[in-house]
């Protein structure tokens, strides 16, 4: 979100898709303890 802040945002977008590649492949438990950011992410890379 920070490289969102200052204008970077290409360099934001990918590391939120390597965010969520990584959790996909995440366990389940894992991927609940992180929801919130997940959820983030998914909304960045939406907007």
């Amino acid at each position: 979100m920070l490289l969102q802040s200052v204008g970077r945002t290409a360099e934001a977008r990918l590391v939120f898709n390597e965010l969520l590649i990584q959790m996909r492949r995440a366990p389940k438990y894992l991927r609940q303890a992180q929801a919130e950011w997940l959820s983030i992410a998914e909304k960045q890379i939406s907007a």
